[in-house]
């Protein structure tokens, strides 16, 4: 593994893991619409720097150096051209999450809680 791989792997096991922990809390009170605004907003930034991460990694496996083998006797080529696509179709479908979440966090922009001070 490159040192480059392995700062990738680091970072995005650190994110997963994270995720994971906000999932976890999830199980806890619920919020209000005015935190769910710092959440959304929060959820918005990292959903939107997906495509970036998709996107070097399918260049990687469509153009990166190295002999390669399919275990299942398939065209490794091929396997690698079937890699790409997935992963260029899962940025078409985080394309859509962004444009809800950005939604989502602007209408929750005009929401203040009565009573609240601030």
């Amino acid at each position: 593994m490159t040192g480059n791989a392995r700062i990738l792997r680091l970072r995005i096991e650190e994110a997963a893991t994270a995720l994971g922990a906000a999932n976890h809390a999830t199980f806890g009170e619920t919020v209000t619409a005015t935190d769910a605004y710092g959440l959304v907003g929060s959820l918005d930034e990292l959903v939107h720097r997906l495509p970036q991460l998709f996107g070097f990694i399918g260049r990687s496996v469509s153009q990166g150096p190295g002999w390669y083998f399919d275990d299942r006797g398939r065209d490794p080529a091929s396997t690698r051209s079937e890699a790409t696509g997935a992963l260029a179709l899962a940025t078409a479908g985080i394309d859509v999450v962004t444009i809800q979440l950005t939604a989502a966090h602007n209408a929750l922009g005009h929401l203040g809680l009565e009573g609240a001070e601030g």
